[in-house]
């Protein structure tokens, strides 16, 4: 089923200009052009590089004039071994350049940022909540919310993007409970109140996952089990769901098809040609394997159940058009949503009640309570 909507909804490198001044007369009477200090500036990510002065080299005095031949290779050798250092400072400059741009987006992606200590909590929305904790496979202590819904049909893990954290989902959360569903809303590691001082785009993030899953049907054991995912998270969800069968169905808002294609094409925006370059040695310095998150490899093994894929047609981090290849990849039953005007996990905001009704009738009518006399 396929739905479009129509809703409104490094500074430059600049090189300055070499600067000359005259060496003392007492050092250099016959002042050679030479003898000046060059400065060569070259700003891109932080790097300078400069010439030194060469009278500073002190150039030893040779009491006469028949050893000028020897003063002429002198200043032969010292030329030489400067214009050598300064071409391989010159050509060693784009490589570092590079090797830094890389390092610091392998940080981005693998690092934990600021954490919120304001924000809105079900409490506020009049939702009943426990503050809940539960262990990855790893030993690492994961926090959250669960909503407990009196007399629940279904279940939800709310599955947040990669600088997220479980209060930003809390809307949708407060609307499938009011509409009789327990929720689980919970930081990933290393956001929010849960621990962990190493991230990924997803490939942690499964762990995490699992262990939602493993939670929350300890807690309702017969309530049919679904997740939603934003971002990384809708990338994470359709990952978890093509590996447990325990999944019934998945709504994937704003996903990417393969982490590795995704970061080539975000750094080719941002950085122009050296962006794949870029992103391929910046994957040497992440603790994982980028090529082991493809939600589009996988995605064709979660039919025969439920997936819905969201994506705002103005979306500049994750291509819509990984929506609709991995919608084409999945088996019936599936759905997409396609919204011009809205862009990376907009579709919540540019209508809120018809997002909500979407995605909770989509889990109603696939995530149906089991018949427990059917084994």
């Amino acid at each position: 089923m396929y739905h479009r909507n129509n809703l409104a909804a490094a500074s430059d490198g600049k090189f300055g200009p070499g600067q000359q001044s005259a060496t003392r007369p007492e050092d250099r009477p016959d002042r050679d052009p030479l003898d000046s200090v060059s400065s060569f500036q070259g700003v891109s990510i932080g790097l300078e590089l400069r010439t030194v002065n060469r009278a500073a080299l002190r150039r030893p005095r040779l009491p006469c004039a028949i050893c000028m031949a020897v003063q002429d290779d002198f200043d032969r050798r010292v030329d030489g071994r400067f214009g050598r250092a300064l071409a391989l400072g010159v050509l060693g400059a784009p490589a570092l350049a590079t090797t830094l741009a890389a390092w610091v987006t392998a940080r981005r992606i693998s690092a934990p940022g600021p954490r919120e200590k304001k924000f809105v909590t079900p409490w506020e929305l009049g939702v009943p909540h426990e503050e809940v904790s539960f262990a990855a496979e790893d030993g690492l202590v994961l926090r959250g919310w669960w909503l407990p819904r009196e007399g629940a049909g279904r279940t939800v893990i709310s599955l947040h993007g990669h600088r997220g954290a479980r209060h930003h989902s809390v809307g949708i959360g407060a609307a499938l409970w009011r509409r009789g569903a327990n929720v689980l809303l919970f930081d990933h590691r290393g956001r929010g109140s849960s621990e962990g001082e190493s991230l990924s785009l997803g490939y942690f993030e499964l762990r995490d996952a699992a262990a939602a899953v493993d939670y929350a049907l300890s807690r309702a054991p017969e309530a049919p089990l679904g997740l939603i995912g934003y971002s990384m998270g809708a990338a994470v969800a359709l990952l978890a769901a093509a590996r447990d069968t325990r999944v019934g169905a998945v709504v994937a808002d704003s996903p990417f098809a393969s982490e590795r294609a995704l970061m080539r094409n975000l750094l080719k925006k941002r950085l122009g040609p050296p962006g794949p370059l870029i992103a391929a040695l910046a994957e040497r310095f992440l603790p994982y394997d980028q090529g082991a998150v493809q939600p589009l490899q996988e995605t064709g093994n979660i039919a025969p159940r439920a997936t819905m894929f969201i994506h705002g047609l103005s979306d500049a981090t994750c291509d819509p058009r990984d929506s609709l290849k991995l919608y084409e990849a999945a088996g019936e039953p599936k759905e997409l949503w396609l919204l011009e005007g809205a862009g990376h996990c907009d579709a919540y905001f540019v209508d809120r009640a018809a997002y909500c009704e979407k995605v909770a009738t989509f889990f109603e009518e696939h995530l149906r309570a089991r018949d427990p006399m059917v084994r």
